[in-house]
């Protein structure tokens, strides 16, 4: 197995710019270098927007996915207030010693059929 190229120091602090240390934490007074800047660059982190994500909130692209129905009203299909939960399933006890009716397939008698 190979070793990752970056493995980071459980004792450094990891973020986009001063001012997030600061709001988040009790150290104070840490500066950041230039080759701090370098180095950061190089990882997308998630955090952090890059410009095609900027794009895509700008443009509104998603906007009608929001729209719903007619006067923005909710669909019944999507309305989870008005569906009742689906019945809780029998457990293993209670599908092997429940009441069994007949499954059509015995013959015409009157018989009651065998129960194991």
């Amino acid at each position: 197995m190979l070793d990752p190229p970056f493995k980071p120091d459980p004792q450094a602090i990891y973020c986009k710019d001063v001012l997030d240390i600061e709001q988040f934490s009790t150290v104070k007074g840490v500066e950041l270098e230039p080759t701090d800047h370098d180095f950061y660059h190089k990882f997308a982190t998630g955090s952090v927007p890059i410009p095609w994500q900027n794009e895509m909130i700008d443009t509104e692209c998603f906007k009608e996915l929001n729209v719903f129905g007619p006067d923005g009203i909710l669909p019944p299909d999507l309305d989870w207030k008005g569906q009742h939960p689906p019945p809780p399933k029998k457990g293993l006890l209670q599908r092997l010693f429940s009441r069994q009716d007949c499954c059509g397939n015995c013959s015409e008698s009157e018989e009651e059929p065998t129960r194991l």
